[in-house]
């Protein structure tokens, strides 16, 4: 930059930040170039926190800005400042966009979480002051249903813990996928017993249809499990209290499976979105109290994928919500 703040050079890696060349760009007022965001007051940093100008007075500056340079996309970027020499001034562009972004991510992570921990612990201290005040004094029936509710309070965190951590081995690389011979009616019975007391919570019924051709998987047990598990979860989360989830399953005529879990909630609002399947994606307009990580379609279809198989969403005729997974018999590495 020079005295009047314009531009004189102007490196590669600052024309592909700025998405400007350097012809364009030399001899041009550089908040011309850069085009910070303005303020509250709809002044630019030039005109009342310029870098350029504090440098001038204290030997250095150091700013974070959000710029949105002509034709280029919005980036967050860092901008240091150095003292004048010879009627020249370096400024030097450290692009944080992507870093900011995972900061977000990271923040907005850590606030589900707490959340989403802290309503099954509270209801479960409730539960054991309940049992602690009324030792002596409560009937059977009553201690029965308060053990109860602790039970469905251990197996929501669990469930919680299980996504959290086949979060990061889906990232890391480390989600490795077991084959052997399973059958369907065994990870729907075990996916039952484990989410079973969360759908009898909201007065739910869980109708499970007799499976056609006894149908018989090459892969993971834990992890199909587990994708009924979260398929489970979601259905009772957006369906109605007291409405019925259904569950069918075949064998399809190549050797693979196909099986899909049915509910009585709208549904999203695009069933094709296909960012419903990405990490940390949760519906629009959900109730706050049945938030959720955002995990638990990312998780199947992770391991959906890695049993070389898809999953999709629909809507049926009846007006229900469908999540559809077919599988082939047998799966790549």
């Amino acid at each position: 930059m020079d005295r009047q703040r314009k531009i004189r050079f102007l490196n590669p890696q600052a024309e592909k930040l700025l998405n400007v060349s350097a012809a364009d760009a030399v001899g041009r007022f550089c908040g011309d170039v850069l085009r910070p965001e303005v303020d509250a007051m709809g002044r630019r940093p030039c005109e009342h926190a310029c870098p350029i100008l504090t440098a001038r007075r204290n030997g250095s500056a150091e700013s974070r800005e959000q710029v949105q340079p002509v034709s280029g996309r919005v980036r967050r970027v860092v901008i240091a400042s150095a003292a004048p020499s010879d009627g020249m001034q370096v400024q030097v562009l450290r692009d944080e966009t992507e870093l900011e972004a995972v900061r977000r991510t990271r923040d907005t992570m850590l606030a589900n979480i707490s959340h989403e921990f802290r309503t099954p612990l509270a209801a479960q201290l409730a539960s054991i002051e309940l049992l602690r005040d009324g030792i002596g004094g409560m009937t059977p029936g009553e201690q029965r249903e308060l053990v109860s509710s602790l039970e469905r309070g251990a197996q929501r965190l669990t469930w919680l813990i299980d996504n959290l951590l086949e979060s990061v081995r889906i990232e890391s690389g480390q989600l490795g996928i077991r084959r052997h011979d399973v059958e369907l009616d065994s990870v729907i019975q075990a996916a039952r017993d484990l989410i079973g007391p969360l759908i009898e919570q909201r007065g739910q019924t869980l109708q499970i249809q007799s499976l056609e051709g006894h149908p018989v998987i090459r892969g993971d047990e834990q992890r199909l499990t587990q994708v009924f598990v979260n398929l489970l979860a979601n259905a009772s989360k957006f369906a109605p209290p007291d409405s019925t989830i259904r569950v069918g399953g075949r064998a399809t005529g190549n050797g693979g499976v196909t099986f899909w879990i049915d509910d009585e909630g709208p549904g999203p609002v695009d069933v094709e979105d296909k960012t419903l399947f990405e990490q940390f994606r949760r519906s629009n307009g959900e109730d706050p109290e049945e938030s959720g990580l955002g995990l638990g379609l990312y998780i199947v279809r992770s391991i959906v994928e890695r049993h070389g198989g898809r999953i999709t969403l629909s809507r049926t005729p009846e007006s229900r919500t469908r999540a559809l997974v077919e599988l082939s018999r047998d799966i790549s590495t």
